[in-house]
C-alpha cells in the first residue's frame, strides 16, 4: 500500500482548512505526504526557485523508531526501499592513526534487500538527501509545492490564522502555520526569541567523484558506508554516496570567524583544498589520499544551535517541526530523523480534526492537537539535543581519540546534517 500512484486520496477541496507550511525539505514534504494520506491538503512554500536548483547533500541513515516510521505513516515504504543502500549502514570509527575503535558492519553487499542481511541486522539503511527529496516530491501533487515562496513575515490575525508575506508580493492567509525552514526560521519569532548560536565547530565539506577509480585506497577504507576519525580538536568523516562520490566533511574546533581568518571558502576552492590538508598531513594515509583526491566541489559552515530544551507558550495557529524547533549539532546523529518524526506526529494529532472540517476547523481543537504534539516535541527535542552537546564536546577535543567508544551507536553524520 505505497505510493502516489496507487493512493486513493484526494487533495481537499476549496473552503476546508489551508495549511500553509514553510519549507520543502523532509520535515515539510513529509507533513503534506501524512496530510494527504489522511485526505488533507497542505500547501508548501519554499524559497528555492525550482526544483533541482542545487544540490541536496549527502546521505541519510533513517532510524526504525523514527524516520522509517514517518515513511510507513506516508504510505511510502516500498519507494524508500527501492532508493535505499542497507549496506551504507557499515561504518568504522576510527583516530587519526587509522586504529579502529568501533566497527559495524551489516553483512550485506550493495543491491541486497535490507531484510535479506546478516542476522537482520541492517536497521537504518541509507539514503541520498536528493533522493528522499524526490521520493516525496513525487508523492504530492506537484501543485502542492509553490517554488520561488521565500517567506518575508507572518502576520497573526484573529482566531490563530495568519496572513503570509512572500518576497515579491504575494499574499496568503492560513488556519495553521507550519515552520519547517530549518535553522534561521522566518515563523519561530513568532513563537520564541531565541536564535541559533555557534557551537564552536565549523566544517568544510569537500568530495571525491568517482571515487572507486579516483581514490581507490580511500574507497577501501570507507567501504560501503562512512568513516569517521576524531582526534586534536579536529574530525575528518568520510561518507560513500550512491553517484559513487564519497563526501568529505573536516571538523574544526575555532573561534566563530576563523574559517575567514584562515582563508577558506567556496570561492577559492583549491586554496582551501591545500589548507584543509595540511591540517591533516600527520593523519594516516588513507585520510591524506582523501584529501588529495579531492575535486573544487566544496561549502564551509559555522555550527550552531539553538538552546538545549527550548519551548514556549502555546499559540495559535503556529508551530514548528524539525530544526526550526530544536536544531542541534550533528553528534547525535538524528536531525533528519527527528525533523520527519516531528512531521509525521503533527500530521496524526491533526488530521482528525482538520478531516471532518467543512471550512475552518474548530480553533479550540486545532490549538490543543498542536499543543499535545508540542510537548512530546519539547521532550523530544531536549533529549537528543543534550545528547548532541554531550558527544560534540568529547568528540571534537585535544583527546577526542580517547572517547571513540562513546560511539557505540551510528556516529555523527549519519543523518545528513552535515
Amino acid at each position: 500500500m505505497t505510493g502516489a500512484t496507487t493512493d486513493p486520496t484526494k487533495d481537499s477541496t476549496p473552503g476546508t482548512p489551508r495549511i500553509a507550511v514553510i519549507g520543502a525539505g523532509p520535515a515539510g514534504l513529509t507533513l503534506a505526504r501524512i496530510l494527504r494520506v489522511h485526505g488533507i491538503a497542505a500547501t508548501v512554500y519554499e524559497r528555492e526557485a525550482a526544483r533541482g536548483v542545487r544540490g541536496q547533500g549527502g546521505t541519510l541513515d533513517l532510524h526504525a523508531d523514527t524516520g522509517r516510521r514517518a515513511i510507513q505513516e506516508a504510505r511510502l515504504t516500498e519507494e524508500f526501499r527501492a532508493k535505499a543502500r542497507p549496506e551504507g549502514e557499515d561504518f568504522r570509527v576510527v583516530d587519526k592513526h587509522g586504529t579502529a575503535h568501533v566497527t559495524f558492519e551489516t553483512g550485506l553487499a550493495p543491491g541486497t534487500d535490507e531484510e535479506g542481511g546478516a542476522d537482520g541486522r541492517a536497521g537504518s539503511p541509507e539514503i541520498d538527501r536528493g533522493d528522499l527529496r524526490d521520493l516525496l516530491l513525487d508523492s504530492l501533487d506537484p501543485a502542492a509545492v509553490r517554488w520561488g515562496h521565500r517567506l518575508e513575515r507572518a502576520e497573526p490575525l484573529d482566531g490563530g490564522r495568519h496572513r503570509l508575506h512572500f518576497a515579491g508580493g504575494a499574499v496568503e492567509t492560513c488556519d495553521l502555520l507550519v515552520g519547517a525552514e530549518g535553522a534561521h526560521s522566518r515563523v519561530r519569532p513568532l513563537l520564541t526569541a531565541a536564535e541559533p548560536h555557534y557551537t564552536g565547530v565549523s566544517l568544510v565539506e569537500l568530495g571525491i567523484p568517482d571515487a572507486d577509480r579516483t581514490a581507490p585506497g580511500a574507497a577501501a577504507a570507507v567501504g560501503h558506508g562512512s568513516l569517521f576519525a576524531f582526534h586534536d580538536n579536529k574530525g575528518l568523516v568520510l561518507q560513500r554516496n550512491s553517484d559513487g562520490r564519497i563526501r568529505v566533511y573536516a571538523f574544526f574546533r575555532c573561534p566563530e570567524d576563523w574559517l575567514t581568518a584562515a582563508g577558506l571558502s567556496e570561492r577559492e576552492p583549491e586554496r582551501t583544498r591545500a589548507a584543509v590538508a595540511r591540517h591533516f598531513a600527520d593523519w594516516a594515509p588513507e585520510f591524506r589520499a582523501a584529501l588529495a583526491a579531492c575535486d573544487d566541489t566544496l561549502r564551509t559552515q559555522r555550527l550552531e544551535k539553538l538552546p538545549v530544551g527550548l519551548s514556549w507558550p502555546r499559540r495559535p495557529g503556529v508551530t514548528l517541526v524539525g530544526d526550526a524547533a530544536h536544531l542541534m549539532s550533528p553528534f547525535a546523529g538524528q536531525g533528519v530523523n527527528l525533523a520527519m518524526w516531528d512531521a509525521a506526529e503533527l500530521a496524526l494529532a491533526v488530521a482528525p480534526v482538520l478531516a471532518g472540517s467543512e471550512g475552518r476547523a474548530d480553533p479550540d481543537a486545532l490549538d490543543a492537537a498542536v499543543a499535545g504534539y508540542e510537548k512530546a516535541m519539547f521532550e523530544r527535542g531536549a533529549f537528543w539535543a543534550g545528547i548532541a552537546a554531550f558527544n560534540h564536546d568529547r568528540m571534537l577535543a585535544p583527546d577526542g581519540h580517547e572517547n571513540l567508544h562513546l560511539m557505540g551507536g551510528p556516529p555523527p553524520g549519519g543523518s545528513g546534517d552535515a
